[in-house]
């Protein structure tokens, strides 16, 4: 895989993302509106409202935009769940991708049932945010730090796994080479590249 194969679709989003939000701040920018004390708590509250109400255009936009993005990365990571984990992150990629799919369909119809009351719109946002943040930062990096503490506390099990990344891209090479000798991170890496350019970078 190429880095421009990541990157492309990356800019892509991120340009289609930047010229929705710069198109909404232009057409219809957010005004700061409060509201009239109530005559029996004297409550009052301030919210950004569109100001032409042409806002739910571009908020639809945005939404129909990242959330094709997110099923599009579901599928991919789909395909990709039966690479081995000695070569990538597929599962667990594909779990981070199932939780953001799962929150956004849970989340979207929630606010528009109850987008007239402030408190549950707050608490299901704060909810929302926190379920995607860790979802992204624990089940990406959770299994990595596990790991790492695992082979730290019993090194035998690290030069095993060395031995097993290392025959693994030797045994899918054309000519199958059993490794004998101990190998190191650098040759580990080699043998993989290796094995990267004799299959044509598939």
């Amino acid at each position: 895989m190429k880095e421009m194969d990541a990157i492309l679709p990356f800019a892509l989003l991120m340009t289609i993302n930047c010229v929705i939000m710069l198109s909404w701040t232009l057409v219809d920018p957010m005004i700061w509106v409060r509201t009239e004390p109530d005559g029996e708590y004297y409550e009052s509250y301030g919210f950004c409202e569109d100001s032409t109400g042409k806002g739910v255009i571009f908020k639809a936009l945005i939404g129909a935009v990242n959330f094709l993005a997110l099923v599009m990365a579901n599928v991919q990571a789909y395909r990709a769940r039966n690479i081995s984990s000695e070569f990538s992150d597929a599962f667990w990629v594909m779990m981070t991708m199932v939780s953001l799919l799962q929150t956004s369909i849970i989340g979207i119809p929630l606010l528009i049932l109850v987008q007239d009351n402030l408190a549950a719109v707050y608490f299901i946002w704060c909810g929302w945010i926190f379920v995607a943040t860790t979802a992204v930062t624990g089940l990406m990096f959770g299994p990595k730090i596990l790991l790492v503490r695992k082979r730290a506390k019993n090194p035998s099990a690290r030069s095993s796994h060395r031995f097993q990344i290392a025959n693994t891209a030797r045994n899918s090479l054309t000519t199958p080479q059993k490794i004998t000798e101990p190998v190191n991170d650098a040759q580990c890496q080699e043998i993989l590249v290796d094995r990267f350019t004799t299959n044509g970078g598939n």
